[in-house]
């Protein structure tokens, strides 16, 4: 009875000395039971703390276990980058790749490629997930690709996207916009055809990626376009 009594504090809403009363039990009898029961359970357990004992202690919150295992795969599923080459014949799966560990915790990517002379754009896949990023750095050949909403080389932009860009004070400081992506297939452009292409070339990117639910993400995308068109 003291077994299944003690184990989870919940039990304890059996009626007890209804119990006691039926058996012919006294409640001295009932004490050595009550002793016998916390030796047996201090053998069992090698006097260890059960985790309903030990969160009571700790006074914080049940966290499931499970759920955290879920939480964690879909990261490993959704936070990849991948990389789209166009060679003057648009973008393929047969023309990508994923960068390997690209992801530098669950907020920041950072990486370098390296880039053939021959790509005319270059896409980058953030995530694949509805999300914000913010460029915080990006060198091709080691001169900073610079991004500017009003100014355009040749009439068109070295840097765009799918989503919806962000005004960023730091701009002038050498720093990338931020982009509102709105779907779970963001995409990043960067036309090599507007800067110093040679055989061989490298490509380094610095991002900031916080996922967002999709209805935030399209609240916060359409509350840009109004602005940016007002």
């Amino acid at each position: 009875i003291y077994c299944y009594l003690l184990e989870d504090e919940q039990r304890n809403r059996l009626d007890l000395e209804r119990i006691l009363s039926e058996l012919a039990i006294t409640e001295g009898d009932a004490e050595r039971f009550r002793e016998q029961e916390m030796d047996f359970q201090r053998f069992v357990t090698g006097n260890r703390m059960s985790m309903s004992q030990m969160r009571d202690k700790i006074g914080y919150r049940l966290m499931t276990p499970q759920k955290w295992l879920e939480r964690f795969q879909d990261s490993e599923s959704v936070n990849r980058v991948q990389v789209y080459e166009d060679r003057g014949n648009g973008f393929s799966e047969e023309a990508s790749y994923f960068v390997k560990d690209a992801y530098q915790g669950e907020q920041y990517i950072e990486l370098e490629i390296p880039v053939d002379g021959n790509v005319h754009v270059l896409r980058i896949d953030p995530a694949f997930d509805s999300c914000m990023v913010k460029i915080q750095e990006m060198t091709f050949n080691g001169v900073a690709v610079l991004y500017n909403r009003k100014e355009k080389l040749f009439g068109k932009r070295v840097l765009y996207s799918n989503g919806k860009s962000c005004p960023s004070r730091e701009e002038k400081a050498g720093c990338g916009p931020s982009f509102v992506f709105d779907t779970t297939d963001p995409n990043l452009y960067l036309d090599l055809r507007l800067l110093d292409r040679r055989a061989e070339n490298t490509l380094y990117a610095r991002m900031e990626i916080v996922r967002l639910p999709l209805s935030i993400a399209k609240d916060m995308a359409g509350a840009l376009k109004k602005k940016i068109g007002s």
